[in-house]
C-alpha cells in the first residue's frame, strides 16, 4: 500500500522513518485512501528541488523540514524529537484528509487558519495515541508536549540561523 507513496526525504534511513510512520501510525483505511496520491519530500540531501505541475497535479505533496527528519539509525521513535517528527507527518496527512485550504495561497483569515490547525492537530494526536495504546514503549502524546517540542525545533532553527 505505502509503496505507491513517493518518499524522497534524504537517505535510506530518513525515507524508512517516513514509511514507518505511514505504516504504523495511520489507520489502514486512511493510508489506502492516499495510495499513489501522496508524496513526501525534504531538502536534506539537496540544495533545492522543483516540484513540477505534473508532479503535483494528482497528489498531495508534503514538504518536511530537514531539521525534524530522523537521519541516524540510533534515533528511536520514543525519543522526543522523533515523536515530534511522527506528529508532524500525521498532522500534515490530517490536513490532506480534511482537504484544508492553504494559508499561503487561499486568503484564509487567522481564525480559519487556527481552526484548520486545531482540527489537524487533534486528528494527528488521535492517530498517534491510538498507535501508542498498542505498544509498551510509546507513551501517549499531549498537545503540551507537541508545543514544547515545536518550540525546541524552532529554537534549533533560530540558533542555526544565528550561527550562519
Amino acid at each position: 500500500m505505502a509503496d505507491a507513496i513517493l518518499i524522497q526525504c534524504g537517505g535510506d534511513y530518513a525515507n524508512a522513518a517516513v514509511l514507518s510512520v505511514l505504516e504504523n501510525y495511520l489507520p489502514s483505511d486512511v493510508l489506502s485512501a492516499f495510495d499513489g496520491r501522496l508524496a513526501f519530500v525534504s531538502t536534506g540531501d539537496v540544495d533545492g528541488v522543483r516540484l513540477t505541475k505534473s508532479f503535483c497535479r494528482d497528489r498531495d505533496v508534503i514538504v518536511l523540514s530537514e531539521r525534524i527528519v530522523p537521519v541516524r539509525s540510533d534515533d528511536e521513535e520514543f525519543h522526543p524529537g522523533y515523536r515530534y517528527f511522527i506528529f508532524v507527518v500525521l498532522r500534515e496527512i490530517a490536513h490532506a484528509c480534511k482537504e484544508h485550504l492553504s494559508p499561503l495561497s487561499d486568503d484564509l483569515t487567522a481564525a480559519q487558519v487556527e481552526s484548520q490547525k486545531r482540527e489537524a492537530e487533534e486528528l494527528a494526536l488521535n492517530w498517534f495515541n491510538e498507535h501508542a495504546s498498542t505498544t509498551l514503549f510509546q507513551p501517549p502524546l499531549t498537545i503540551a508536549e507537541v508545543e514544547e517540542l515545536r518550540d525546541k525545533a524552532r529554537a534549533k532553527r533560530d540558533n542555526k540561523k544565528a550561527v550562519t
